[in-house]
């Protein structure tokens, strides 16, 4: 049942995440390119803690390769 809670979380972060960005970018004088660094600063910072909190194991050595080159294909 966690993928429910999960769920609950990703709603609910879009939610907050939009309502930043409309009062964020209500002025005409505020600058995008700021806002979205920003942004991306704030969940980079959450993603850290969840990972500190849940705890964090690098892939083995020997697959990181291979997830560089499946990188490169996808994008």
């Amino acid at each position: 049942m966690t993928w429910y809670l999960y769920t609950v979380i990703s709603i609910f972060s879009i939610a907050i995440g939009n309502l930043y960005q409309r009062i964020a970018m209500k002025e005409e004088e505020s600058n995008p390119y700021a806002g979205s660094i920003i942004f991306q600063f704030v969940l980079t910072i959450l993603t850290g803690i969840f990972a500190l909190i849940k705890g964090f194991e690098f892939p083995p050595i020997n697959l990181i390769g291979y997830f560089l080159i499946s990188t490169l294909f996808i994008f």
